[in-house]
């Protein structure tokens, strides 16, 4: 409003980088001003809620559970990682450095593929439960979901399936 620009940052979805982004966008544009904190809000309650709230399964164990959901057959999955805090995504692309994650642009989450028994061009569906080991023993916190599966499918004279998300190849 007139020379002035608020906004608000919220932790939850990406508040952080999302001002990261903002502030960067208006260095580009040669916008200069000051920056100024008008207020800050801590609500206890939701820091309380969270804590109260039963204790989540570990990403180990809501791994194993969308795999038994899976179809007999399965053979390649895109799957997600959904992190609770922007805090985690560099030490769990670390710690999940053989699933070959890409980092989500919508999300605070990192994609990866997996292949079941009979093979695939993923990583194997024991190596990505290891490496959500790994985040368990570091209190990486999240949800893990698989977003596409394909089953009894055959690669013949192919590298294997190739999806697409937000317009580029996964």
């Amino acid at each position: 409003m007139g020379d002035e620009l608020r906004f608000e940052i919220r932790p939850s979805g990406g508040g952080p980088d999302r001002l990261r982004n903002l502030l960067g966008h208006l260095d580009r544009k040669r916008i200069w001003g000051d920056l100024v904190l008008v207020d800050v809000e801590r609500t206890e309650s939701r820091a309380v809620a969270a804590e109260a709230a039963a204790p989540r399964e570990s990403l180990a164990a809501e791994w194993d559970a969308e795999i038994a959901r899976l179809p007999a057959g399965w053979r390649d999955l895109l799957c997600e990682l959904q992190l609770d805090s922007t805090d985690y995504v560099a030490r769990a692309a670390l710690l999940g450095a053989p699933l070959n994650p890409t980092r989500a642009v919508d999300a605070i989450a990192l994609r990866f593929r997996a292949s079941g028994p009979g093979g695939g061009y993923g990583t194997a569906a024991v190596m990505v439960r290891r490496c959500l080991e790994w985040m368990d023993a570091e209190r990486i916190t999240g949800s893990v979901r698989v977003l596409t599966v394909l089953s009894d499918t055959d690669n013949v004279a192919t590298q294997g399936p190739v999806w697409r998300v937000a317009g580029r190849s996964v």
